[in-house]
């Protein structure tokens, strides 16, 4: 089952790595809202690309959401009289080993965090 489930990964992994690549290649900006693993470093989904062109100003747009350089996302629809921004390739919304590795040290330091705040607890008492 381990197997089965790393391979599951593994495929996504270098699915979404080859469309990045074609993205880029092929003149997109391709800019993330979530550029690591870690909970509240952004916003959006892992897959959320920026559909405009490299070069484009002002913000990046994926569909019907934008987002700054500090990585703020917000909602604001494609007006009716253009059409809808898109690269023609979707993402799997699987971590990168690097994004992995990040969300891991997270919970490492929250789960220190939390165990420094019981041990306190415990000493008050």
């Amino acid at each position: 089952m381990i197997i089965k489930t790393r391979l599951y990964i593994a495929r996504h992994r270098i699915a979404n790595r080859t469309l990045d690549t074609l993205a880029v290649l092929l003149g997109y900006c391709n800019d993330r809202s979530v550029n690591s693993g870690a909970p509240g470093d952004g916003g959006g989904y892992l897959h959320w690309r920026c559909a405009l062109r490299r070069g484009h100003n002002g913000l990046h747009r994926y569909r019907n959401y934008v987002w700054n350089e500090q990585r703020d996302v917000e909602y604001a629809p494609v007006p009716l009289t253009e059409s809808m921004p898109s690269q023609p390739w979707e993402r799997h919304s699987t971590h990168t080993r690097r994004q992995a590795r990040e969300a891991i040290e997270w919970r490492k330091v929250q789960d220190e965090k939390r165990a420094a705040i019981r041990a306190e607890r415990r000493r008050a008492r």
